[in-house]
């Protein structure tokens, strides 16, 4: 399958998720406990892919390593906020703001990763 396919294929995955979120997110009683059922289901979606579609030996050692340990437990706690907030800011605010919100933040990374990361 070739590029156009793949991007055809990324468009209606990202598309299936926001829907999704949105309709959680507003049925929800309590953000913080939509975001934890998403971000398993999502999880275990991952792990599933990753273990069908290695084709190659998955070397772990890396992660034993106490400070790359520390970085990938603050990644998950700092993801989790950030995931809950969504989830808040999707049932309280209109979803025409929220689309315009969450469609700028990857022209901030690409902004924030030209100045603080140096990439070109």
């Amino acid at each position: 399958m070739g590029w156009f396919g793949y991007s055809l294929i990324t468009l209606v995955c990202f598309t299936f998720f926001n829907l999704l979120n949105r309709v959680v997110a507003v049925k929800s009683e309590e953000p913080r406990a939509g975001a934890f059922v998403f971000n398993v289901w999502g999880a275990l979606v991952a792990i599933i892919l990753f273990l069908f579609t290695s084709h190659q030996k998955i070397n772990l050692q890396p992660l034993f390593n106490p400070v790359t340990a520390l970085l990938v437990i603050a990644s998950i706690l700092m993801y989790s906020g950030y995931e809950r907030l969504q989830f808040t800011v999707k049932k309280h605010i209109d979803a025409s703001t929220t689309t315009i919100l969450f469609r700028l933040s990857p022209v901030f990374t690409f902004i924030l990763s030209i100045l603080f990361l140096r990439e070109s």
